[in-house]
């Protein structure tokens, strides 16, 4: 196989992994919300586009980690400003270094 061949071999199978973890991590948060208490299947709210946007969010999030393109990715800078995105890493940051008991 040629190079290019090989590349976009790896770039199909970031993607897939992308698009899976997405799903998988969309439908376990939505789980975890559920058994939190939040109706998520309170059909008179009509959530359906923005729960597919926060499976799109994440999965923009891996893809642009994989150094793949998504769509959000261009609108995301007018979205989010970068204070408040500093601050939010930082918050992260620190959850990652908590002490566990």
């Amino acid at each position: 196989k040629s190079e290019q061949e090989r590349q976009a071999n790896i770039q199909k199978y970031q993607f897939e992994l992308c698009l899976n973890t997405a799903i998988e991590l969309t439908y376990q948060l939505f789980d975890d919300i559920q058994a939190k208490g939040i109706d998520l299947n309170n059909n008179k709210n009509d959530l359906d586009r923005e729960m597919l946007m926060v499976c799109e969010s994440i999965k923009s999030c891996l893809m642009k980690a994989s150094d793949l393109d998504h769509p959000l990715q261009r609108v995301t800078n007018q979205l989010i400003n970068i204070e408040d995105s500093a601050i939010f890493i930082n918050h992260w940051k620190d959850y990652l270094n908590r002490t566990v008991d």
